[in-house]
Order: structure tokens, then sequence, then C-alpha cells
């Protein structure tokens, strides 16, 4: 069996399959939205609100966000107790 193989075979409801769908795409969109529009979702806004370096946690932020979404099937992939 291939990994997507593996990604992809579950015995979970169909709900909770919606609900990884819907949560993979606000952390892809949203990682995202803070490369693309830096001013209004990235470094803009974290030094609006007063979070230090701003610059520097804008970016790590972003990428955190995007290395979430394979991270986390590739977690579920290997039978991750934080999956279940």
């Amino acid at each position: 069996m291939t990994l997507f193989q593996k990604m992809i075979s579950t015995s979970a409801p169909a709900s909770v399959i919606l609900i990884r769908l819907v949560v993979g795409a606000v952390f892809l969109t949203e990682g995202i939205q803070k490369f693309m529009f830096p001013s209004e979702v990235g470094a803009g806004r974290f030094a609006k609100i007063g979070i230090p370096s701003p610059d520097t946690m804008a970016p790590s932020s972003a990428v955190s966000k995007l290395f979430a979404v394979p991270l986390s099937c590739w977690a579920y992939s290997r039978g991750s107790p934080l999956s279940h």
C-alpha cells in the first residue's frame, strides 16, 4: 500500500473527514495569505496587535501553517494517537 493510499484509507465517519478537510483548507489559505498580503494579514497585522519582531514572526507563522497540513496527513497515515 502506497503512502497516498494509507492517507486516504480510513474508517472514520464522513463528518470527521469533512472536518479534517476544512481545517486543512483553513491552515493552507491562512499560510498563503500571510505571504501574499503581508501588510494586512502578515507582519502588518502582527505589528498592529503588538507581537514583538513582526517581520520575523509572521513568516515563521506562515511557514508553520503551510507545514501543518502535510504533517497532519503524515501523522494520520502513521497512526498517530493525536489523529484519532
